[in-house]
């Protein structure tokens, strides 16, 4: 009976920390918010400060060159039918980063008057992620410019993960010489 319990107890715990983040679509567009592509509108639309983790520019659907960000190239995107549509993805596994944000830049504009469009990332997606993006909102144009917004996220140092590590070492011996009695 130990010893399966001990088994099913390792596989659960397998299970959890070898699966994959879930992937769904972003939440969103967000259309109007702002005019321009900028840490500051996204942090106000988020309500919490957001630096540029990536931005991609694109002419007929052909990447430009141009990267900016603190992990400029990241992303790896592909653009679909007519340039109006993108699928994107990331991952920013070890990276210290987290996604929160993504923009979506209308090269056409197409007479609305707004050139961005935003996207949230959902929770399940803060570092495995991506989606499908599109310019519908914002005048069906060519997509000129794909932004991914983030933060830092807190990476436990080695001395936090060691007292961690050893408090479980801890309880798993206190449990298992509690049912050898």
């Amino acid at each position: 009976m130990k010893k399966y319990f001990l088994l099913i107890s390792a596989i659960i715990c397998a299970v959890f920390l070898v699966a994959p983040a879930a992937k769904a679509d972003l939440m969103g567009p967000y259309v109007g918010i702002g005019v321009n592509d900028d840490a500051s509108v996204i942090s106000g639309l988020l309500g919490y400060t957001v630096v540029l983790l990536d931005k991609q520019g694109y002419d007929d659907g052909e990447a430009t060159g141009e990267l900016e960000g603190v992990l400029a190239g990241l992303m790896e995107i592909t653009i679909l039918e007519d340039n109006k549509y993108a699928t994107i993805s990331w991952d920013l596994t070890g990276l210290g980063y987290a996604a929160y944000a993504v923009a979506v830049k209308d090269g056409n504009a197409n007479h609305s008057g707004i050139q961005w469009v935003y996207y949230t990332v959902t929770e399940a997606q803060r570092i495995i992620g991506g989606g499908n993006v599109d310019t519908l909102g914002n005048g069906a144009g060519a997509i000129s410019h794909i932004s991914l917004y983030g933060a830092e996220t807190a990476i436990p140092e080695p001395a936090t993960m060691l007292l961690l590590g050893s408090g479980l070492i801890g309880l798993a011996g206190f449990a298992r010489k509690r049912f050898k009695k």
